[in-house]
This record gives structure tokens, C-alpha cells and sequence, in this order.
């Protein structure tokens, strides 16, 4: 397979050392996970999805609409609250 098969192995391991790492985390510490915290998540997904829809009409336009969804996205689902808003400006 060579350095492919090696990248893919890497990959393959590193994910399971973290997929342990985060299982012994969890045991330690309950994070609440709100929907305020999943919202970002959701966000970044489709627009990693309207980036790579996009892609091909160049990577300028491509980066710029995802980043234009994902803020639209944040502010639409309130994923970012006024508070935070207020924490931006007060700086």
C-alpha cells in the first residue's frame, strides 16, 4: 500500500486513541450540551457542504458563500445571542 496505506493507518489510529481519550473524559466530567452548543456544530457541517457544492465555481466564491452561511446560519438559530454580541463590541 506504501505511504497511502501508511497516511490511512496514521489516521485510523490517531482516531481511535482519541475515540478512548474522549470515552475516559466523559467519565471525569459532564458537559451540558445544549442546543446553543450543537448549533455551531450543525453550522460548520452545512457549510463545509455549501463550500464544497460550490467549489466549483472557484475557491474565492466558494469560501466566501460558506462563510456567509455559516454566519447566517449562527445568527438564525441563535447560536450567538446578543450577549455575545456585547461581548464583541465592549472591547
Amino acid at each position: 500500500m506504501g505511504a497511502p496505506g501508511a497516511a490511512g493507518a496514521t489516521v485510523i489510529g490517531e482516531g481511535i486513541i482519541l475515540f478512548f481519550m474522549a470515552a475516559d473524559f466523559l467519565k471525569l466530567v459532564r458537559p451540558q450540551l445544549g442546543i446553543s452548543t450543537l448549533v455551531p456544530v450543525m453550522a460548520t457541517g452545512v457549510m463545509a457542504a455549501v463550500c464544497l457544492l460550490l467549489l466549483r465555481f472557484g475557491v474565492a466564491l466558494s469560501v466566501s458563500a460558506a462563510a456567509v452561511v455559516y454566519v447566517a446560519l449562527l445568527l438564525g438559530m441563535r447560536g450567538v445571542t446578543a450577549g455575545d454580541l456585547g461581548l464583541v463590541r465592549n472591547r
